[in-house]
């Protein structure tokens, strides 16, 4: 997602120096040799060129800063990075926070929702050890990867995704209950992502549980709670 935030505005440059060339090679066809104001001068090429260029030196020391980092660890880089009093670099910066803090997202939702855990590459703040069996999910199967955590997500909210997880987990995997979460709404808007270090209450996306009857008999929660 980072790479691919970069290359959008890569993009951009190279339809800018597109135009430019296209230009040029207009003024060479009429055969312009005099200055006029519709012609390509130095001047009027460092004025064009001076946004791209500021753009392209803090694509360039983004890329130094979150040199060897993914995931949770990523997004936390481009996040502090973005704390600048600049207007247009803070609005550059957020932009691309916001493309590479969808990954993070897809995971956050499949997880508090289906308790699904897909990390190849251990990019997410959730852990999982395929180690572990049945009867120890609850204590030691699960765990938070706290590097990979985003800045914008405090320690107390990863501990309620994580718990939200586990939950699911337990239940279909040792309660053998697989009732259907609520209905799902994923993040598909910008104004979904993380901005200004500020994040959706995990009250708004995370799912409701209701009890099962098989709760209060089968495993006799209620005499569980007593003891």
């Amino acid at each position: 997602s980072f790479c691919a935030s970069l290359h959008q505005e890569l993009k951009e440059y190279y339809r800018l120096l597109s135009v430019l060339h296209s230009q040029l090679q207009v003024e060479d066809e009429q055969g312009v040799n005099m200055c006029t104001e519709s012609s390509l001068t130095l001047r009027r090429l460092l004025v064009w060129m001076y946004d791209p260029k500021v753009r392209l030196k803090t694509l360039a020391a983004l890329v130094d800063y979150c040199q060897g980092r993914k995931g949770g660890e990523l997004a936390s880089a481009v996040h502090a990075y973005g704390k600048t009093g600049d207007p247009q670099m803070r609005a550059l910066v957020q932009h691309i926070l916001s493309l590479v803090s969808h990954p993070i997202l897809n995971f956050l939702y499949r997880w508090i929702y289906d308790g699904e855990l897909e990390d190849t590459y251990h990019e997410f703040f959730v852990a999982s050890d395929p180690n572990v069996k049945t009867d120890r999910l609850w204590h030691d199967k699960y765990s938070l990867r706290k590097s990979m955590i985003p800045s914008f997500i405090t320690m107390d909210q990863a501990r309620k995704v994580l718990l939200i997880g586990k939950s699911i987990n337990f239940l279909h995997q040792v309660c053998h209950d697989r009732t259907p979460p609520g209905k799902i709404t994923p993040a598909s808007k910008p104004a979904d992502t993380p901005k200004d270090g500020k994040v959706l209450s995990l009250s708004l996306v995370c799912p409701v549980f209701v009890l099962p009857p098989d709760f209060f008999f089968c495993f006799r929660l209620l005499s569980h709670l007593m003891l």
